[in-house]
């Protein structure tokens, strides 16, 4: 039987352009053996991830392909009810957060893990539920574009970190529109606000993100340095006992 335990911080890598400050740190060196989700297309810049979540099949599953996921080491995405990767643990997403993700019994009518609009949301969800007590860092959660709408080459608002690069076709580059609506992260973000068993850190200083304490790179190195390493093949084992269970 394992032990269940999991370790009191954990970091949700986001695709946030201000995670490019990050690397001026040396973010993916720093991250290494910690316990980290990688959401959507980050396994390109962080290739060792705890886990992986998206929560799009066309936009992320089709276009990534069967043949990049399947050499990943682990995967928690909603479930689409195609036949999944056997790297894979699909579960059903809810529009109503609950902490426990699936209640006892009675179950509520919206069970399952708060949300599916966006990523983001998904795995910070999964992230409270995993660790229960203490403190996740959120990476990349910008909220659209945090440099004044700058634009890049192609006149596109600089919204993702990779985006410059030109290898990674995710949709979502250079749209602001979704987080623009009034008062839509505001919303979205609404049901963490309360929570007080973990403390929930932006590293984004200028994020559209306002339902959290935000702060830089500098201070996010200072708190990560003590942390100790995972056995990351052990805790996934972990990770899969207690969302199979």
């Amino acid at each position: 039987m394992l032990s269940n335990k999991f370790p009191n911080q954990v970091f949700v890598i986001g695709g946030g352009h201000s995670i490019k400050e990050g690397f001026s740190y040396g973010l993916p060196e720093i991250l290494k053996n910690k316990f980290t989700i990688g959401l959507n297309w980050s396994f390109h810049h962080f290739p060792d991830c705890t886990f992986y979540s998206y929560v799009d099949k066309g936009s992320f599953f089709e276009k990534a392909g069967k043949d990049t996921l399947e050499k990943l080491p682990l995967i928690v995405c909603k479930d689409w009810g195609i036949n999944h990767l056997p790297n894979t643990i699909p579960l059903c997403a809810s529009s109503m957060y609950h902490r426990e993700l699936y209640p006892p019994k009675p179950y509520p009518q919206n069970k399952g893990v708060y949300s599916a609009k966006l990523v983001g949301l998904f795995a910070l969800t999964l992230a409270i539920y995993l660790i229960q007590e203490g403190t996740i860092y959120l990476l990349g959660y910008d909220g659209g574009s945090v440099l004044n709408e700058q634009k890049d080459q192609k006149n596109r608002i600089l919204t993702h970190y990779y985006q410059e690069e030109g290898n990674i076709k995710h949709n979502g580059i250079g749209r602001v529109n979704w987080y623009k609506q009034k008062d839509r992260l505001t919303r979205e973000f609404a049901p963490y606000q309360n929570e007080e068993r973990v403390k929930i850190y932006n590293v984004s200083p200028n994020s559209n993100i306002d339902t959290f304490e935000k702060i830089g790179y500098e201070e996010f190195i200072k708190r990560v340095k003590p942390i100790s390493e995972s056995n990351q093949e052990m805790l996934r084992e972990e990770i899969k006992e207690k969302l199979l269970k």
